[in-house]
């Protein structure tokens, strides 16, 4: 993860900075993809190979041509995470994937050297659903389960003209759900007591985005 970070200071640091002035524009439409890293409880932490995730929503700028402005928003997410299986026996395959919708508020600071940072906290709903492919035939078992998700993050973007940026983006996914051998369909975790299921489930992403500016610019930044 350290890796990740360091090459994506290094692609902002590179990117042109075009002289321009920022717009008073209110609507926008956010992408986000990256990579996570489970971090807690400790058999999550364990057993769970973070992949990547995704966000996509509308994001509505109250104060449009001030350089502070609250935001709101809404979208969808998804998240897939592998399992470690060389770890648990029987388990040859299996992952968990989970998709939902969101919405976030936050506070977005312009600076006037093309940045723009966004301070903000997504929460919302996941329906997880967890696969493990235990057969020699390969025959697919899956279970479902539905919990809520609190994301606070940072983006940090830069515009490349007076529509379109690109950032880089960290946020920390707590879950409602509790992870156990259940949650893998499986009779036991080796090496772990009952203990070390307990506290929420959370992961750290690592990602970059895209932003779109829904209207036609107008100089007015104040």
């Amino acid at each position: 993860m350290k890796k990740i970070v360091l090459l994506a200071l290094i692609f902002l640091s590179r990117m042109p900075l075009n002289a321009q002035d920022f717009v008073s524009m209110k609507h926008a439409l956010k992408v986000e993809l990256g990579l996570t890293s489970a971090q807690t409880n400790k058999a999550f932490k364990e057993f769970i190979q973070g992949v990547a995730y995704a966000h996509i929503n509308y994001q509505y700028r109250f104060l449009g041509n001030q350089k502070l402005s609250p935001v709101f928003g809404l979208g969808l997410s998804g998240n897939y995470l592998d399992v470690a299986n060389y770890k648990i026996v029987g388990l040859n395959q299996g992952g968990l994937l989970s998709l939902g919708g969101h919405a976030k508020l936050g506070l977005e600071i312009i600076h006037d050297d093309n940045i723009i940072v966004d301070y903000h906290i997504k929460t919302g709903y996941f329906l997880m659903q967890s696969m493990n492919k235990q057969t020699p035939e390969n025959i697919a078992f899956s279970k479902r389960f539905e919990h809520l998700f609190f994301e606070p993050g940072i983006n940090f973007t830069l515009m490349l003209d007076d529509r379109q940026g690109v950032s880089f983006n960290i946020s920390y996914t707590t879950r409602s759900m509790v992870f156990s051998q259940e949650t893998l369909m499986v009779d036991e975790l080796p090496g772990f007591a009952s203990q070390a299921f307990t506290g929420r489930t959370g992961h750290i992403n690592f990602g970059f985005g895209y932003t779109l500016y829904l209207q036609k610019p107008k100089n007015t930044l104040e």
